[in-house]
Protein backbone atom coordinates (compact mmCIF):
# COMPACT_ATOMS: atom_id res chain seq x y z
CA UNK A 1 0.00 0.00 0.00
CA UNK A 2 0.82 3.09 -0.72
CA UNK A 3 -0.04 6.83 0.28
CA UNK A 4 -0.38 9.54 -2.63
CA UNK A 5 -1.26 12.88 -3.28
CA UNK A 6 -3.54 12.65 -6.02
CA UNK A 7 -3.06 14.52 -9.37
CA UNK A 8 -5.83 15.31 -12.73
CA UNK A 9 -4.27 11.99 -13.90
CA UNK A 10 -6.12 10.04 -10.79
CA UNK A 11 -9.54 11.47 -11.22
CA UNK A 12 -11.27 8.61 -13.01
CA UNK A 13 -10.05 5.88 -10.32
CA UNK A 14 -10.95 8.69 -7.55
CA UNK A 15 -14.52 8.68 -9.06
CA UNK A 16 -14.63 4.99 -9.53
CA UNK A 17 -13.51 4.43 -5.82
CA UNK A 18 -15.88 7.03 -4.87
CA UNK A 19 -18.55 5.30 -6.22
CA UNK A 20 -17.52 1.59 -4.76
CA UNK A 21 -17.36 3.01 -1.98
CA UNK A 22 -20.91 4.51 -1.44
CA UNK A 23 -22.21 1.37 -2.32
CA UNK A 24 -20.53 -0.26 -0.01
CA UNK A 25 -20.60 2.35 3.21
CA UNK A 26 -23.57 2.41 5.69
CA UNK A 27 -22.21 5.75 6.86
CA UNK A 28 -20.99 8.10 4.42
CA UNK A 29 -22.41 10.80 2.43
CA UNK A 30 -21.92 11.38 -0.99
CA UNK A 31 -23.13 13.68 -2.97
CA UNK A 32 -25.89 12.85 -5.96
CA UNK A 33 -23.51 13.63 -9.35
CA UNK A 34 -23.34 12.16 -12.50
CA UNK A 35 -19.96 10.69 -13.25
CA UNK A 36 -19.02 13.13 -15.30
CA UNK A 37 -19.67 15.62 -13.18
CA UNK A 38 -17.83 14.13 -10.34
CA UNK A 39 -14.99 13.56 -12.63
CA UNK A 40 -15.00 17.12 -13.75
CA UNK A 41 -14.67 18.29 -10.27
CA UNK A 42 -12.39 15.95 -9.01
CA UNK A 43 -10.23 17.16 -11.80
CA UNK A 44 -10.62 21.14 -11.07
CA UNK A 45 -9.80 19.89 -7.06
CA UNK A 46 -6.43 17.68 -8.22
CA UNK A 47 -5.33 20.40 -10.37
CA UNK A 48 -4.83 22.79 -6.76
CA UNK A 49 -1.65 22.13 -5.84
CA UNK A 50 -0.39 23.14 -2.03
CA UNK A 51 -3.97 24.56 -1.55
CA UNK A 52 -3.91 25.54 1.98
CA UNK A 53 -7.32 25.09 2.73
CA UNK A 54 -7.42 21.44 1.22
CA UNK A 55 -5.80 18.17 1.59
CA UNK A 56 -6.64 14.63 -0.57
CA UNK A 57 -4.62 11.82 -0.05
CA UNK A 58 -5.27 8.39 -1.42
CA UNK A 59 -4.02 4.87 -0.77
CA UNK A 60 -3.39 2.77 -3.27
CA UNK A 61 -3.08 -0.71 -4.06
CA UNK A 62 -1.24 -1.82 -6.58
CA UNK A 63 -3.22 0.46 -9.60
CA UNK A 64 -6.56 0.34 -6.95
CA UNK A 65 -7.60 3.03 -4.69
CA UNK A 66 -8.72 2.00 -2.05
CA UNK A 67 -9.11 4.55 0.18
CA UNK A 68 -9.04 8.61 1.05
CA UNK A 69 -8.90 10.94 3.47
CA UNK A 70 -10.00 14.84 2.52
CA UNK A 71 -8.51 17.20 5.08
CA UNK A 72 -10.74 20.50 5.02
CA UNK A 73 -10.12 23.63 7.20
CA UNK A 74 -11.79 27.10 6.47
CA UNK A 75 -10.42 30.42 4.91
CA UNK A 76 -11.82 32.34 7.72
CA UNK A 77 -9.23 33.54 9.95
CA UNK A 78 -11.47 32.93 13.51
CA UNK A 79 -11.94 29.23 12.82
CA UNK A 80 -8.86 28.22 10.10
CA UNK A 81 -7.56 26.46 13.51
CA UNK A 82 -10.08 23.73 13.21
CA UNK A 83 -9.85 21.04 10.39
CA UNK A 84 -12.65 18.70 8.90
CA UNK A 85 -11.30 15.06 8.05
CA UNK A 86 -13.47 12.77 5.91
CA UNK A 87 -12.06 9.06 5.65
CA UNK A 88 -12.85 6.27 3.97
CA UNK A 89 -11.84 2.25 3.41
CA UNK A 90 -13.21 -0.27 1.05
CA UNK A 91 -14.62 -3.18 3.30
CA UNK A 92 -11.94 -5.33 1.99
CA UNK A 93 -9.46 -3.26 3.16
CA UNK A 94 -10.30 -2.23 6.28
CA UNK A 95 -8.31 -4.03 9.52
CA UNK A 96 -4.73 -3.33 7.80
CA UNK A 97 -3.81 -0.03 8.71
CA UNK A 98 -4.85 2.05 5.77
CA UNK A 99 -7.02 4.11 8.06
CA UNK A 100 -4.88 4.89 10.97
CA UNK A 101 -1.72 5.90 7.53
CA UNK A 102 -4.66 8.00 5.90
CA UNK A 103 -5.31 9.66 9.18
CA UNK A 104 -1.33 10.44 10.41
CA UNK A 105 -0.73 11.51 6.94
CA UNK A 106 -4.06 14.23 7.34
CA UNK A 107 -3.12 15.16 10.62
CA UNK A 108 0.26 15.90 9.80
CA UNK A 109 -1.07 18.23 7.27
CA UNK A 110 -3.49 20.00 9.48
CA UNK A 111 -0.21 20.64 11.69
CA UNK A 112 1.68 22.26 9.02
CA UNK A 113 -1.05 24.50 7.84
CA UNK A 114 -1.51 25.35 11.56
CA UNK A 115 -4.28 23.82 12.79
CA UNK A 116 -4.93 22.98 16.50
CA UNK A 117 -7.46 20.49 16.33
CA UNK A 118 -9.20 17.90 13.45
CA UNK A 119 -12.49 16.48 14.54
CA UNK A 120 -14.95 15.07 12.34
CA UNK A 121 -18.95 13.30 12.52
CA UNK A 122 -18.94 9.98 13.05
CA UNK A 123 -22.46 7.97 12.86
CA UNK A 124 -23.34 6.55 16.29
CA UNK A 125 -24.00 2.75 14.47
CA UNK A 126 -20.23 2.85 12.79
CA UNK A 127 -18.38 1.39 16.23
CA UNK A 128 -15.67 0.13 14.38
CA UNK A 129 -14.69 3.65 13.25
CA UNK A 130 -15.54 5.21 16.22
CA UNK A 131 -13.42 2.98 18.06
CA UNK A 132 -10.25 3.54 16.27
CA UNK A 133 -10.50 7.07 16.51
CA UNK A 134 -11.13 6.66 20.08
CA UNK A 135 -8.08 4.43 20.15
CA UNK A 136 -5.86 7.29 18.23
CA UNK A 137 -7.10 10.13 20.94
CA UNK A 138 -10.03 11.70 19.39
CA UNK A 139 -13.15 11.88 22.44
CA UNK A 140 -16.40 12.97 21.72
CA UNK A 141 -17.59 16.44 22.00
CA UNK A 142 -21.17 16.17 21.45
CA UNK A 143 -23.97 14.35 19.91
CA UNK A 144 -26.05 15.58 16.12
CA UNK A 145 -29.52 14.38 16.93
CA UNK A 146 -30.78 12.47 13.64
CA UNK A 147 -27.71 14.15 12.09
CA UNK A 148 -27.77 11.19 8.84
CA UNK A 149 -30.91 10.31 6.91
CA UNK A 150 -30.25 6.86 5.05
CA UNK A 151 -32.79 4.36 3.91
CA UNK A 152 -35.76 5.62 5.62
CA UNK A 153 -33.39 5.75 9.00
CA UNK A 154 -32.02 9.06 11.16
CA UNK A 155 -29.01 8.25 12.67
CA UNK A 156 -27.46 10.46 15.76
CA UNK A 157 -23.79 11.26 15.00
CA UNK A 158 -21.05 11.76 17.26
CA UNK A 159 -18.83 15.31 17.13
CA UNK A 160 -15.41 13.87 17.65
CA UNK A 161 -12.21 16.13 17.79
CA UNK A 162 -8.72 15.60 18.87
CA UNK A 163 -6.37 18.24 19.91
CA UNK A 164 -3.39 18.31 17.69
Amino acid sequence: MQLIVPNRFHAEAYVTFKQKLAKEADYIPFEQETPEEALEKAKVTFDKENDPFRHIVLAETGDRIVGYTDVTRPPMEEISHRAFLELGVLQAHGGKGIGTALMDKAESWAKEVGCKTVGFYVVVPNVTATIMYLKRGYRFEGLRRGAYYKNGNYHDEYIMAKTL
